[in-house]
């Protein structure tokens, strides 16, 4: 019998700090004969994409997943597609999984790893370019590791920023975050200069650098500057 997960069933399932914990574990070990795994890579019309990357193996797990994905970067959400999970005895299809979401939770956690191994110890700021999916579980995520007193959050489209900002507080309490509408109202307040800096891009051409000024704003708030 194979199992369907949709986006919702994966969010119920996953669990931040079980998945933080496999994902510092993941990236600390090395095997000493990683497999060769296989990432292809197409054009649709109209600017979309469609990608396959398999297989991905675990040692210890008798199962194998082949990753089919479609980006059409206007759609909302942009990413679209299925996780296919298969027996590495028989080559069963044992699971199909929604792409989306565990794209963006194993996406979100790993920046968030990333980031609680590479900011300063006590660091409490933390500024966020780009507001879609992974920003939640980015905030989520490194809020279990470390208090964030202070947020900035910076996105090319304005709505979605004010979206995510409005947002912030439920999502946070729905987590017991502690300090959740305090947080959320300081992203508010930053919203001015990101909302100026989303209605700036008209042009697609100056987008990067648009993202190197965002960059530099964000940069700004923390009291960094950015290298030549």
């Amino acid at each position: 019998m194979t199992l369907f997960l949709g986006g919702s069933d994966v969010a119920s399932l996953l669990d931040i700090d079980e998945l933080a914990g496999a994902l510092r574990t993941g990236f600390l070990k090395h095997d000493a004969a990683p497999p060769t795994g296989l990432r292809v890579t197409a054009d649709l019309p109209g600017g979309a994409t469609a990608t396959a990357l398999l297989p991905g193996l675990l040692a210890g797990i008798p199962a194998y997943t082949a990753k089919l994905n479609a980006k059409f970067p206007a759609a909302l959400p942009a990413l679209r597609g299925v996780v296919c999970l298969h027996s590495l005895d028989d080559g069963r299809l044992l699971a199909v999984l929604d792409s989306a979401s565990l794209t963006a939770w194993r996406t979100g956690i790993a920046a968030a790893v990333a980031t609680d191994v590479l900011a300063a110890p006590g660091a409490a700021t933390l500024g966020i370019v780009g507001a879609g999916a992974q920003a939640e579980l980015v905030l989520a995520a490194l809020s279990r590791f470390r208090p964030v007193t202070r947020l900035t959050v910076f996105d090319v489209d304005a709505a979605r920023a004010e979206r995510f900002a409005a947002g912030i507080a439920k999502f946070l309490k729905k987590l017991g975050h502690k300090n959740a509408e305090a947080l959320a109202f300081s992203a508010l307040a930053e919203m001015a200069g990101a909302l100026t800096l989303s209605r700036a891009i008209a042009d697609p051409e100056r987008s990067n650098q648009m993202l190197r000024t965002s960059c530099d704003m964000v940069k700004a708030r923390l009291g960094m500057t950015r290298d030549k």
